[in-house]
């Protein structure tokens, strides 16, 4: 077997050709198209960091909900009479 790139010969257990460097095409492999890989799992990585984002999106609105319905009930009882 040769190299396709620069014709020198390859020995059968070669993967990567030692006069050029590139990679040894095999049986029915097609010049300029990727391997397909198999599918890989998710990375913990792309679904942590924007869960926690929205878990700290959340948390924020329901203290500022609160804070506000907290600061209506107060400003709701300022405003009476106070021997009402």
């Amino acid at each position: 077997m040769y190299c396709l790139h620069c014709g020198n010969k390859l020995r059968a257990d070669d993967d990567f050709c030692p006069a050029c460097g590139r990679q040894v095409e095999r049986d029915g492999a097609q010049r300029g198209k990727k391997k397909k890989r198999g599918k890989r799992k998710p990375s913990p990585a792309r679904w942590v960091l924007p869960l926690l984002i929205a878990l700290l999106v959340v948390a924020a609105g329901a203290i500022s909900a609160k804070k506000l319905t907290a600061n209506r009930r107060g400003a709701a009882g300022a405003g009476s009479p106070a021997g009402a």
